[in-house]
């Protein structure tokens, strides 16, 4: 069954790519001839405004990046990923992941560059204060450099509790 559906496929595949078919399987319906007649441009409406073709795009990089990283090929991960925070640089999570790849091949001056350009994107959350302070502890092995963006993230949102608990987790 299977190779009997494979070949009904092979004729319509083949036109979609402006081969001809095969005369001596060609099946009765054929839907592959339905699109390869002609192109039709999408409708107006259908067309997406550039900046939601831009999420588009990002979005599917970020998913082609996960596939890359469950397959443990980083380095192709961490291309797509510096597309999509290219595209999105509010994109902490994003940001403290690529960092965190990094960092843990040995590439601790890209990881920590990578967490300043998100606290320069976001500079109204106090989350890439928190990535910084948990770099410097974890990775780099400065504590008083974890302290001082703990500080920094308790000073600019007082009124965030998770600022207060990293800075107490410090001390």
């Amino acid at each position: 069954r299977a190779m009997a559906a494979l070949a009904c496929l092979l004729p319509s595949l083949t036109l979609l790519h402006g081969q001809a078919p095969a005369k001596e399987s060609t099946p009765a319906f054929d839907p592959g001839v339905l699109y390869a007649e002609g192109y039709r441009p999408a409708n107006e409406e259908m067309l997406l405004l550039p900046e939601a073709e831009r999420k588009s795009r990002a979005l599917a990089l970020f998913y082609r990046g996960r596939m890359h990283e469950s397959n443990l090929d980083t380095e192709k991960a961490l291309k797509d990923y510096a597309k999509v925070l290219k595209a999105d640089p509010g994109n902490v999570a994003l940001a403290r992941r690529v960092a965190q790849i990094h960092a843990d091949a040995d590439r601790k001056k890209e990881a920590e560059q990578v967490l300043k350009t998100s606290l320069k994107a976001n500079p109204g959350r106090y989350s890439p204060y928190l990535n910084l302070s948990d770099f410097h502890l974890i990775y780099a092995r400065k504590p008083e450099e974890a302290l001082r963006y703990a500080r920094q993230a308790v000073e600019k949102f007082p009124n965030e509790p998770r600022a207060h608990a990293k800075l107490i987790e410090l001390y």
